[in-house]
C-alpha cells in the first residue's frame, strides 16, 4: 500500500474518492426512480429525481448534461402527478438553459468559421475561404437577420475574399441582394 507524500496529494485522493462516491450515489438514485416510476410510483419518484437534481446542479452546475436530462426526468414525473405548474416551471428552466448553450454553441462555431476563412484567405486558399465565408453568413442570416451586425461583417469579408480571387461580378451580385433586402428609408 502507498501513502500520500503531501497533504495536496491526500486531499486530491480524498476529492477523487467523493467524486466516485458521488457518481455511485448519483447512479443509485438513477435506479431507484426508474423503478419507482416504471411501477407508477410517481411521488417516491419525484423525491429521488429531487434529490438527484440538486445534487447534479451543486456539483456539476446548472449547465451540465446530466443536470438538464435529470431536470427534464423530474418534470416528466411532476407532469405525471398533474402538477403542470410546477413541471411547467421545471421544463422552461431546462429549455432556457438549453437555448443558451445553444446560442453560445452557434456563435462559437461562427467564430471557428470565420477564423478558419481568415487563415485560408492568409494562405491564398481563397476558393476554399469563399465556400466557407458563404456559410458562415447565411448561417449568420438565419440566425440574427439579413441587417445585423455580424451578418453585414460577413458580407464584407465574403465581398473582400471575391474580390481577391477577381471575381469582381459575383461581388456586385452578392451586394446587390444584400441591398434589395434593405429598406429604402423613405417608406417603401
Amino acid at each position: 500500500m502507498t501513502f500520500p507524500t503531501s497533504t495536496s496529494e491526500a486531499k486530491k485522493g480524498k476529492a477523487e474518492k467523493s467524486r466516485e462516491q458521488q457518481r455511485l450515489d448519483l447512479a443509485n438514485m438513477d435506479s431507484e426512480a426508474s423503478s419507482f416510476m416504471g411501477q407508477g410510483r410517481w411521488r417516491e419518484a419525484e423525491e429521488v429525481l429531487q434529490r438527484g437534481l440538486t445534487l447534479r446542479r451543486d456539483s456539476l452546475g446548472p449547465e451540465h448534461e446530466e443536470t438538464l436530462a435529470s431536470s427534464n426526468d423530474l418534470a416528466g414525473a411532476l407532469d405525471r402527478q398533474g402538477k403542470f405548474r410546477e413541471a411547467e416551471h421545471e421544463l422552461t428552466e431546462t429549455l432556457s438553459v438549453r437555448d443558451s448553450l445553444l446560442q453560445d454553441a452557434i456563435r462559437n462555431t461562427l467564430n471557428a468559421m470565420d477564423n478558419l476563412a481568415t487563415l485560408l484567405e492568409h494562405d491564398k486558399r481563397y476558393n476554399e475561404a469563399e465556400v466557407l465565408r458563404g456559410q458562415a453568413l447565411e448561417l449568420t442570416r438565419g440566425w440574427l437577420g439579413t441587417t445585423h451586425a455580424d451578418a453585414l461583417r460577413r458580407l464584407s469579408h465574403l465581398l473582400d475574399v471575391l474580390r481577391c480571387e477577381g471575381k469582381f461580378e459575383s461581388a456586385e451580385i452578392q451586394q446587390a441582394r444584400f441591398d434589395a433586402r434593405q429598406p429604402t428609408g423613405n417608406g417603401g
